[in-house]
């Protein structure tokens, strides 16, 4: 089972956020802030906030379901 996803069950998803560099990583490796939005169903500001809060804890678990082929998921196992 995925790490993240396991923590997400275990602390009934109250997860960490990520911090604001892979933040920044995660939405250019997704196509940019519009095409994050557009994922999520979203609006384009809740995406710019993840640049100054990091991205929610809950939404790093479900975009690893929808995306998991993303080269980013990598930095978060290293840690």
């Amino acid at each position: 089972m995925n790490p993240y996803i396991k923590q997400l069950i275990e602390t009934k998803g109250k997860l960490k956020n990520s911090t604001k560099e892979f933040a920044q990583i995660l939405i250019t490796e997704l196509g940019g802030l519009s095409a994050v939005a557009k994922l999520l169903d979203m609006k384009v500001p809740s995406v710019i906030d993840w640049k100054k809060n990091g991205v929610p804890g809950g939404r790093i678990a479900y975009l690893q379901i929808v995306k998991p082929d993303l080269m980013c998921w990598k930095q978060l196992e290293e840690k």
